[in-house]
Order: structure tokens, then C-alpha cells, then sequence
């Protein structure tokens, strides 16, 4: 343990990813809970920390800790602000939050980042800044279009080596909506069938003939299965197309400069915008190891808690 020297908490929604980080900020250990923010009672984030993170607390009971992501909500330990773009690495070591008082060591949570608060309508992230910055530093990068796809699927432009506009899509939650709360997700087997890919590209050229007519091709997924056009096992892979269509579609134009393109994502939604962004001719790259570790990591030795 001597020189483990930090711990990172990707902190969210629904799970609790811990990392412990050496001197450099190599990967030593990794522990996974599903203790996400809204799964613990308020007042109770501490114990959870402790309770995951037991094993090397023991070991050295000093190590300094850094979080993003939900854990900085409204609804988490400690609420932290909204950097307005464009916002750098700097940046949010000038804004993090410190819970030292309350964690007892040094504890720091990263802030989220918005776009402009004065305009028409503004955007939010928690914990993919963190992810763009350590995507960007594993491949070497100043400029690029980062795609993080999830239950909110975000589109950021990196300029420069920050943040400069990002962009959400709800595909991921619409999906699950569609698939568990709608006539269409009637139809589905259960549990999930495998991926079908021939209903995949099906879905992706009806949507890219029409990306405007969402709404209706939604519904012949319905369709589709009352007719015996397609077979139950196919439709989840038909709708997920038509969602993932839509928003390829409408961030098609932001795309076009030239910029490399990052997929920062878990193996399997990599895999599947892999194939969507294949399909309409678009290149990309998937990005390396772990970019929620590697940005607490750059973070902290920014700030000091982690020391070479």
C-alpha cells in the first residue's frame, strides 16, 4: 500500500465504482457496489464509502479520496456547482467541493459543467467531465467530438484541451421506457432476447430516410409484430436502431469538421454506436482504459492530493 496513494469514487445514479490509484495514477485495485445516490438514505454516504472501500481504509486509513458524478447532485452528499463552458481541467480544480469535515480526510468532489445559464434553453453533466478529460489525455488530444452514450447519451466538443458545448439525448432512458411502460414493450420477449442485427440495420435505414418521422416509425415496431413481419426477439434491436438512428441524425452536422470522434463507453454500447456509426459511414475510435480514473487521477495531482 505505500504507494497507493488515492482513492476515486465514480459516483452515480444507481452504482458506486471505486478505484485505488497509485502514485501515478495507474489502476490498482478496482471494487463495485450498487450503492448509487439514489439507492442511500441521506446522511448515510459516509457509511457507504467506509463500507466499500473497507479493505484499504484498514490498510492505510489516511488515503485521500476524490469523487464525481451524481454524488455531487442535489440529491447526494454535497451539492457542487455547475461550471459554465468553456470549462477546463483548471477549472475544475478551482471549483471542487472539499468534505473534509464531513468525510474525515481529505475528500474532494469534482463540480458538474452546463452550457451557457443566460441562453434559450441550457444543458447539464455530472461525471462525464471527468470521463471527456481522461478520454482526451489517453489519446493524446487537444480537439474532439466525444460521444458517452448511457441512460443520457452526451455529445461534447473538446477545444483546445476543454469543454467548449455538449449536447444530451435521453436514448437510453427512452428506450427503457418504450421497452417497459408502452404498448410497444408489450410485445417484447422476456428476458431480453440476444441482438438481431439484420432488425438493427433495418432500423437504422428507416430512421435515416427519415430522421424527422421518429414518432410514427416508433410505432411499426408494433406493427412489424402484429403483421408477423418481424418476430418477437428482433423488436428491441429494431427500436434500439430507431432511437440510436435519431440521434446520429441530429448531431450528423456538428460532425463534419474533421475532428476525431471518441466512443467513451462500456464494451457493449461501444459495440452497438460502433456498428450504428459504421453503418452511416462515420469514423470513430473507442477510447482507452478507464477515462472516469484517469480524470480524477489528472484532478488530483493538479490539486496535490496525489503526489509522483
Amino acid at each position: 500500500m505505500d504507494n497507493d496513494q488515492l482513492i476515486g469514487l465514480d459516483w452515480g445514479t444507481s452504482s458506486l465504482r471505486a478505484y485505488l490509484l497509485d502514485a501515478n495514477g495507474t489502476i490498482v485495485e478496482q471494487l463495485d457496489a450498487r450503492a448509487g445516490v439514489q439507492r442511500i438514505e441521506r446522511g448515510q454516504f459516509l457509511g457507504a464509502f467506509e463500507t466499500l472501500c473497507a479493505p484499504w481504509l484498514r490498510a492505510r486509513g489516511d488515503l485521500p479520496a476524490v469523487a464525481c458524478g451524481m454524488i455531487g447532485s442535489r440529491h447526494g452528499w454535497r451539492e457542487t456547482s455547475f461550471l459554465p463552458v468553456p470549462a477546463g481541467l483548471d477549472d475544475l480544480c478551482g471549483a471542487l467541493t472539499w468534505l473534509d469535515d464531513l468525510a474525515g480526510r481529505r475528500f474532494a468532489i469534482i463540480p458538474g459543467v452546463c452550457t451557457d445559464p443566460d441562453a434559450a434553453f441550457s444543458d447539464v453533466m455530472r461525471g462525464e467531465e471527468t470521463q471527456v478529460f481522461g478520454a482526451l489525455e489517453a489519446e493524446g488530444l487537444r480537439e474532439a467530438h466525444l460521444l458517452l452514450p448511457g441512460t443520457y447519451s452526451k455529445w461534447v466538443r473538446a477545444e483546445r484541451s476543454r469543454i467548449r458545448s455538449f449536447r444530451t439525448f435521453m436514448t437510453g432512458e427512452l428506450f427503457d421506457v418504450l421497452s417497459s411502460h408502452s404498448i410497444l414493450g408489450r410485445l417484447f420477449r422476456r428476458p431480453e432476447p440476444e441482438f438481431d442485427l439484420p432488425a438493427f440495420k433495418l432500423g437504422l435505414d428507416r430512421i435515416g430516410e427519415d430522421p424527422q418521422a421518429l414518432t410514427s416509425l416508433l410505432f411499426t415496431t408494433r406493427a412489424e409484430a402484429l403483421l408477423d413481419r418481424m418476430q418477437p426477439p428482433a423488436l428491441p434491436s429494431y427500436l434500439s436502431a430507431l432511437l440510436i438512428g435519431a440521434e446520429l441524425s441530429a448531431i450528423s452536422d456538428e460532425l463534419r469538421d474533421g475532428l476525431p470522434l471518441l466512443v467513451v463507453a462500456n464494451p457493449d454500447l461501444t459495440w452497438r454506436y460502433g456498428l450504428a456509426l459504421d453503418h452511416y459511414g462515420w469514423r470513430w475510435q473507442a477510447a482507452r482504459g478507464l477515462p472516469a480514473a484517469r480524470g480524477m487521477a489528472a484532478i488530483a495531482h493538479r490539486t496535490g492530493l496525489l503526489r509522483v
